[in-house]
């Protein structure tokens, strides 16, 4: 159990750390305290988010299924377990959605049937 906890905070962390190394901790938490203040989200800050849901909502899903069996000891186990792989596919979700989105293909078909795969245009950050 110690080595599956150990992993799951480095995977917790990487995200944070990451982008503290890219803009530095002070402009991290400037950034915070700007969204907390005007209620909009920095561009640097989204990109915290899409690391956090890109990375650490796989990877953590991964490793919470494979460990599942070996830390099961009773019902909170079970029941943290369970609520873990669901949070984390929750944030694949949110992170797949607002990254990409199903469109008609105009091109193939005009009865629209056909979807394509499509960055997302919706997506507005501040600089």
């Amino acid at each position: 159990n110690f080595w599956f906890a150990s992993i799951m905070a480095c995977i917790i962390s990487h995200s944070l750390v990451m982008q503290a190394s890219v803009t530095g901790p002070r402009r991290l938490l400037a950034d915070v305290q700007e969204a907390i203040e005007t209620g909009v989200m920095p561009k640097s800050l989204v990109a915290v988010f899409n690391e956090e849901q890109g990375f650490e909502a796989i990877v953590s899903l991964c490793l919470t299924a494979y460990s599942f069996t070996y830390t099961i000891t009773g019902y909170f186990a079970f029941f943290t377990g369970v609520a873990s792989m669901l949070s984390s596919i929750h944030g694949i979700s949110v992170f797949t959605l607002a990254t990409y989105r199903f469109q008609p293909d105009p091109e193939e078909r005009e009865d629209g049937t056909s979807t394509t795969l499509l960055p997302s245009a919706n997506t507005s950050y501040v600089e």
